[in-house]
């Protein structure tokens, strides 16, 4: 659980990486800032391939369920706290 947690917190370090570069991709700062609406695609992009891996490894659970469900698990609690957090991020931001 420590493990997703601190794969979670290094994703939204990227992402907020990735909202500083400029539209040129050098990776300067943009002029106007960080903003929070420049997060909101790339929180639902993860939100969406997180939900995805999930979806696959609840398919597969049946043929080695013991080997997938502890996985299949701890990815939905991180596919969901992520979808909260891109929610918030719309609601309070957009």
């Amino acid at each position: 659980m420590k493990a997703i947690l601190g794969g979670c917190i290094f994703i939204l370090i990227i992402i907020s990486g990735i909202a500083f570069a400029d539209e040129t991709g050098h990776g300067q700062q943009a002029h106007n800032g960080f903003t929070m609406q420049s997060v909101i695609v790339p929180l639902g992009i993860l939100t969406l391939i997180l939900l995805t891996s999930t979806l696959i490894l609840g398919f597969s659970m049946p043929k080695n369920r013991k080997k997938f469900f502890p996985l299949h698990r701890k990815l939905a609690i991180t596919t969901i706290v992520v979808a909260v957090i891109h929610a918030s991020v719309v609601l309070f931001f957009h």
